[in-house]
């Protein structure tokens, strides 16, 4: 779904002006249906200042206020100067001046703010609420230091940022990281015993002939014995800004705050998909399967881990770690880890009712918590797409309060025509890095 905040303060009837958002209200947005507008009241420490008219006072408040502010000039002033009678009464009666005044200013100030209407916030899914990032580097300063590609110029959804003090930061560790491909970039050709070819997406499981029809999951499970061959067509040769942007940010924050960083490359999560589906495949056919497909995401990853490097040098950082299939013991201890805290499969059910997807989800999920399994990092800071919302509360919930997950999440950038996101357009539509209209060639 792409909305804009604007659309969405107008269908709960509530006007921008009354919002910290009148410079956003037309940056589209790509998320779930999941957002709500709610008063300001508990989210209050979020914002440091609501809005910026809370500084446009009127002219009743604003001519005793400089009255106030002149007579305060004066008073120093005088104090500077050496003790006389005159000097006494003088800087007596400024002291009087001033107290008058400030009563006055603080009656108005106060008259001002209780005639003004209800403030509101947008939330979504209960856990973030829409920032921006002037408010978010007045309330931890920092952050006035991030100006990497949009990261100013769009809302920024956050969670926990009220909370998120020095001596937090000082204990975290970032956790970001890009999907591995996007729709239209790999493909799954089936062939079956009777000759009939079949070609699905990958990143969607459709048919590319026929969505309605069965998925690639489905497909492999009720024809796995009339299946005689599976090919890949890898078409990804370059990264999208949506990829580039999900590696960039979060190193830049990183680099700020001087923190560690986790990177999951999910080549295995998304192998561990065609493991779950394929079980009855014929076992020659199936292992040459996936080798195959380690081969072509093997290329993938490695697009990925060399533009992380590439940041590197951009953004230097002194701890990290990138976890992809062929860090096997990185992995490892990862998977060893995490699996107290989900040994409950009807926890991992639940997580999605995807055919053969609940171990890649069950990665996805888990994969927010790296920074602790990895290095026992209890506070996790994670820079991400708002897509991801719904695996930062699962994975909440699953580890309860032995873990603090903050949030720092972004819309994924737009595609060429503007209805789409990079990873759900058509290749034609996709805006990759070294695209000259976004000065990165």
């Amino acid at each position: 779904m792409i909305v804009s905040l604007g659309e969405i303060l107008r269908k709960n009837g509530v006007d921008a002006m009354d919002t910290p958002y009148r410079a956003f209200c037309d940056y589209r947005i790509d998320a779930g249906d999941f957002f709500a507008v709610k008063k300001i009241d508990t989210y209050k420490s979020n914002f440091s200042v609501f809005n910026d008219y809370d500084k446009d006072l009127p002219s009743d408040v604003c001519e005793p206020q400089k009255d106030l502010e002149q007579v305060e000039v004066l008073i120093k002033q005088l104090k500077q100067e050496k003790n006389s009678s005159s000097s006494s009464d003088k800087l007596r009666e400024l002291r009087i001046q001033k107290k008058e005044l400030s009563k006055i200013v603080n009656e108005r100030i106060q008259s001002y703010y209780n005639s003004k209407p209800e403030k509101y916030v947008i939330t979504y899914r209960d856990m973030l609420v829409a920032n921006t990032m002037t408010n978010i580097s007045e309330l931890i300063p920092p952050f006035g230091a991030a100006k990497h590609g949009r990261i100013r110029e769009m809302p920024i959804f956050t969670r926990g940022f009220d909370k998120l003090d020095k001596a937090a930061l000082a204990d975290s560790g970032v956790l970001g990281g890009p999907c591995l491909f996007g729709a239209d970039e790999m493909f799954v050709e089936i062939t079956t015993d009777s000759g009939e070819v079949h070609l699905f997406d990958f990143a969607t499981c459709n048919n590319c002939n026929d969505s309605t029809t069965l998925s690639l999951g489905d497909f492999f499970i009720h024809f796995a014995k009339h299946i005689k061959d599976v090919s890949f067509q890898n078409k990804k040769n370059r990264l999208t800004m949506q990829e580039y942007e999900t590696l960039a940010y979060p190193m830049e924050i990183a680099h700020i705050f001087d923190i560690p960083i986790v990177f999951p490359i999910p080549d295995e999560s998304y192998k561990k998909f065609l493991v779950s589906v394929s079980d009855n495949l014929n076992p020659v056919l199936r292992e040459g399967m996936l080798e195959e497909f380690t081969r072509q995401t093997n290329k993938i990853a490695d697009m990925h881990i060399e533009l992380f490097h590439e940041l590197l040098r951009e953004y230097p950082l002194k701890r990290y770690s990138l976890m992809h299939g062929r860090d096997t013991k990185t992995l490892e201890r990862f998977y060893e880890k995490r699996e107290s805290y989900f040994r409950s499969k009807t926890r991992r059910k639940k997580f999605t009712s995807m055919t053969g997807k609940e171990e890649s989800v069950y990665d996805y999920v888990s994969f927010i918590a790296a920074p602790f399994y990895l290095w026992g990092t209890r506070n996790i800071l994670q820079v991400d797409i708002i897509r991801e919302t719904d695996s930062m509360k699962k994975c909440a919930d699953a580890h309860g309060k032995e873990i603090s997950i903050f949030g720092f999440m972004f819309s994924g950038m737009l595609s060429k025509n503007g209805v789409e996101t990079n990873y759900d357009a058509k290749q034609q539509n996709k805006i990759y890095v070294g695209d000259d209209r976004h000065g990165l060639g």
